[in-house]
């Protein structure tokens, strides 16, 4: 069991909308976490069988987080989030990483969340990690729970998914 993160058992994820968000003169970025964050209606995502059960059982903000070119999002635990959901909206294996890291030391090892296209990922903002973006701007939507660290844990998120989603397995 990875205690990082876990890719969602569910079908390939696409929503157009997200792609008029990023390229529209009209979205309004703003300063959220050190990131550039602009916000995305529930709406947009519940017409989606996975969100829609996700928002009837945690109800959630969502938004696309923007890191620009030649940007490291240094190592952190989120002060707030215990678990989101991440998809992310450009695919550039080669010009993006995100790292998670199990001690605190000069040297250690790390383990990397490799995002696929049309894929979600559980992400456990608990334990530390860290973006290292290269050439493209990074486009990421993430949802954020109204219930914060201490109500709704990755662990307990993670079973109710593997509960709602995952094939009985016959022995």
């Amino acid at each position: 069991m990875n205690k990082f993160f876990y890719e969602l058992p569910l079908d390939s994820y696409y929503e157009p909308k997200l792609m008029k968000i990023i390229h529209s003169k009209k979205t309004d970025w703003i300063k959220y976490f050190n990131f550039d964050a602009t916000l995305v209606f529930p709406d947009i995502l519940t017409r989606d069988p996975f969100y829609n059960w996700l928002f009837r059982n945690h109800p959630f903000k969502a938004g696309i987080l923007r890191l620009p070119p030649h940007t490291i999002y240094n190592w952190h635990k989120d002060s707030n989030r215990g678990v989101c959901v991440n998809y992310l909206i450009n695919h550039n294996s080669n010009n993006d990483h995100c790292f998670f890291r199990d001690k605190q030391e000069v040297a250690h090892t790390i383990t990397e969340l490799y995002y696929t296209p049309g894929t979600r990922f559980l992400f456990n903002n608990q334990e530390e990690h860290m973006v290292i973006n290269l050439d493209t701007t990074r486009y990421l939507l993430t949802v954020e729970f109204i219930e914060d660290k201490n109500k709704l844990t990755y662990r307990q998120l993670l079973d109710e998914i593997k509960e709602e989603y995952e094939p009985i397995q016959k022995g």
